[in-house]
């Protein structure tokens, strides 16, 4: 039971947490994480595109999944996150939130979600926000965080521009536009890179 409650033993980095949120978006299919998306040459213009791999089709069975995804969206409408749903009604949210106790230290507050839950797979966006050493848990501090990114990234960016590029890198080599910088390869990292797609 300690372990279902943040009071364990268990060690979850941010990533692995995001990757199983992103199954459970996913209908339970679980992807390999990539932090590159495609990768051109600045001087052949050739494209390296990164392989989706798929490490399971199915990490639970349906019905499982199903409990799940709406016991996720109860987070934000009933449970924990409550207070943040009214943020969220045009794009609902499903997600869970987390306070992890740290010995002998403020606890952690955890947010990981994906949006709209209401969206076929394709169209949805997975999030984790962690935040470390904090007063006032996941539902205060991760919640509100991540309802305001997940807000702003499906009504403000096009889902099918995104999709091309994220969470890609392109470099090239054109001259900086400050003179004084010394390195003249530029790196353009888009400012959504911090998302994944589901």
């Amino acid at each position: 039971l300690n372990h279902s409650i943040g009071q364990g033993y268990t060690l979850l980095p941010p990533i692995q947490v995001h990757n199983i949120m992103s199954a459970i978006a996913n209908r339970g299919r679980l992807i390999k994480p990539r932090l590159i998306n495609k990768i051109v040459n600045p001087s052949t213009h050739e494209i390296q595109e990164a392989k989706l791999v798929t490490l399971k089709k199915n990490i639970m069975s349906k019905k499982t999944l199903k409990i799940i995804q709406e016991a996720l969206k109860q987070v934000v409408t009933d449970g924990t996150a409550r207070h943040y749903g009214k943020m969220s009604e045009k794009y609902p949210i499903a997600g869970k939130t987390g306070t992890a106790q740290n010995i002998d230290k403020l606890p952690h507050a955890w947010f990981s979600g994906y949006a709209p839950a209401d969206a076929k797979p394709e169209k949805r966006i997975a999030i984790t926000v962690f935040i470390e050493n904090i007063e006032g848990g996941g539902g205060l501090n991760a919640a509100p965080i991540a309802t305001a990114i997940v807000k702003f990234y499906l009504e403000h960016l096009d889902m099918e521009q995104i999709r091309e590029q994220m969470p890609g890198y392109t470099l090239t080599d054109e001259e900086p536009e400050n003179p004084d910088e010394s390195n003249s390869s530029v790196v353009k990292i888009p400012d959504q890179a911090f998302l994944t797609e589901a």
